[in-house]
């Protein structure tokens, strides 16, 4: 009787990976073939599904609805180049993400996709995603901006003159997330981590997250 109990939970379980399984697939060839307009529904097919295979494409969707796929993110990353504050700050200012309900939206779809990347497990990812998100809490202080990334990009903000602290904390608290995920391994980019690790520095180090933002913002 025992045996045949098991044989009965393992097929219920076995069904429902096979199904996360299939609908991780659709999604991913949705997602391959999606428009900034479409991605968030090809991604909506993985349900429940908490995997870091799944929360790669969340992430991956969350910029693609941004106009930022992999040539784009390449290109962005690539800006990073040379250990100078305005490589960093064109970085930076590259992915602010935009939304037309406003820069409280455009924040929270920053700050949901850096969730996804954090989850993905991906260090990369994470890197991208935390960046972003500070980005667009840095791009939110400016007075007069309606949310979206064109009128971002035709203001002409930089990231140069930010004396708003309110999101100091919050900014900190992903550079110092950025140092512990990213620049830790062998493999990272130096000429980012070089600026993340000044930053730190800058700050006294990673005990005060606050201190760390304001770094930031001066740093850039």
């Amino acid at each position: 009787m025992k045996r045949v109990f098991l044989v009965l939970l393992v097929v219920p379980m076995m069904a429902c990976e096979s199904e996360e399984l299939q609908n991780y697939a659709n999604a991913r060839e949705c997602v391959n073939n999606a428009t900034a307009a479409s991605v968030q529904t090809c991604v909506a097919a993985l349900g429940n599904d908490q995997s870091p295979r799944a929360n790669k494409l969340r992430c991956a969707a969350g910029f693609i609805e941004q106009g930022m796929d992999n040539t784009r993110l390449a290109q962005i990353f690539s800006q990073a180049q040379g250990e100078d504050s305005s490589n960093l700050e064109l970085f930076s200012r590259s992915l602010v993400f935009g939304s037309s309900s406003g820069p409280g939206d455009a924040v929270s779809k920053a700050q949901q996709t850096k969730t996804y990347c954090k989850n993905s497990q991906s260090v990369g990812m994470t890197m991208f995603g935390s960046m972003a998100y500070s980005a667009t809490l840095m791009a939110s202080t400016f007075g007069g901006w309606d949310g979206t990334y064109a009128d971002f990009e035709s203001d002409g903000s930089d990231f140069t003159n930010i004396v708003d602290a309110s999101n100091d904390t919050e900014l900190g608290n992903n550079v110092i997330d950025i140092q512990n995920a990213y620049c830790s391994l062998e493999s990272a980019q130096d000429d980012v981590c070089n600026q993340i690790n000044t930053i730190i520095n800058n700050a006294g180090g990673t005990s005060d997250p606050d201190a760390v933002g304001a770094a930031f913002r001066a740093y850039l």
